[in-house]
């Protein structure tokens, strides 16, 4: 039985290196921890624009710039998702729109139609809504788990004392600082208006 088990071991770590590639997430043995999330999470404060300042190495993200995400609330209650970015080697820019509603204060169920149509679980591990935000998601397959972090900003070009909260919310949440890469947010078309809180 032990045998067996050793197999199974090595035989994902032989895997590994072709899941990589594939999910751009950082993959490690176990499952998803228990995420520490927003106490009293205020939606309609968390709503409107952000910029991304750092966040774990992924596929879909690849070597882009300019990073934003929007939040807005619908009509329905869900939450509508438009993340943009600049092509580092084109300068086009390009966008994806997603929806998410929200299981409990501090955690969505979000979806894109891009790579990936199935649900993912958004935790908000830390926010003071009007300079920082970090946003974490895990998804399991097998022995091994995906996560991916994301820390945001009100302002393009934020404060030391903004980013140095949202290095201490990741560490609370026993999330590793180690993974992170920054994004460049350097010479960014202007960006673009808002859409109402409300669509």
């Amino acid at each position: 039985m032990m045998k067996q088990f050793c197999h199974i071991i090595r035989s994902w770590w032989i895997m590994l290196p072709y899941f990589l590639p594939i999910t751009g997430q950082i993959i490690s043995l176990g499952s998803c921890p228990s995420m520490p999330v927003v106490k009293d999470f205020n939606t309609r404060a968390f709503l409107g624009m952000w910029y991304e300042q750092e966040k774990y190495p992924n596929l879909f993200q690849f070597g882009s710039k300019c990073n934003t995400a929007q939040y807005s609330l619908k009509a329905d209650g869900t939450i509508s998702m438009m993340n943009r970015h600049e092509s580092k080697i084109t300068g086009i820019e390009s966008g994806v729109r997603g929806h998410g509603r929200q299981l409990f204060p501090g955690k969505m169920q979000v979806r894109f139609p891009q790579p990936w149509k199935n649900d993912a679980p958004y935790y908000i591990i830390g926010t003071d809504y009007f300079h920082y935000a970090v946003i974490a998601t895990c998804s399991e397959f097998g022995l091994l788990k995906a996560t991916t972090v994301w820390i945001l900003t009100r302002d393009r070009h934020p404060r030391n004392v903004h980013m140095t909260q949202a290095y201490f919310d990741m560490k609370h949440a026993e999330l590793s600082v180690a993974f992170l890469e920054k994004i460049d947010q350097k010479h960014c078309a202007p960006t673009k208006p808002p859409f109402s809180n409300l669509i």
